[in-house]
């Protein structure tokens, strides 16, 4: 992502996949792998992504303003609000963080157990 937009490239609205079970305050990724897949995990699905306020930092700093989560807690919307009536981006309200429905579903606990059972694995600080 930064290598997009150190490009030059400023979408007006951005939509990026959040992993909630790194739970509403850290601010966690993972360490770059090219050879990252999923499913090779195992019962360590919940271990891929970033979490919410990690993205908030992040994209913060390109000046982009958090929006909010969707209900089912996978994806996190920003825009960047020089390209909004600023009306229009002052009353945009929304969810700040849920938690992943389908993880939830899966595992049948909440972030911090969910987080929990993957907290030995490597993580990078935002």
């Amino acid at each position: 992502m930064s290598e997009i937009l150190d490009g030059g490239f400023r979408p007006a609205v951005l939509a990026v996949e959040y992993n909630s079970a790194f739970g509403p305050d850290a601010s966690l990724t993972i360490k770059y792998d090219p050879g990252f897949v999923i499913d090779m995990m195992g019962d360590q699905y919940l271990y891929y992504g970033v979490s919410i306020t990690a993205w908030r930092r992040f994209l913060g700093g390109y000046g982009y303003r958090f929006v909010c989560v969707d209900s089912r807690g996978v994806n996190a919307f920003f825009i960047m609000p020089d390209r909004f009536e600023s009306a229009f981006v002052e009353n945009i309200s929304g969810y700040n963080y849920r938690e992943n429905f389908y993880q939830m579903r899966k595992y049948k606990c909440e972030w911090r157990q969910q987080f929990e059972s993957i907290s030995h694995r490597e993580f990078i600080e935002i």
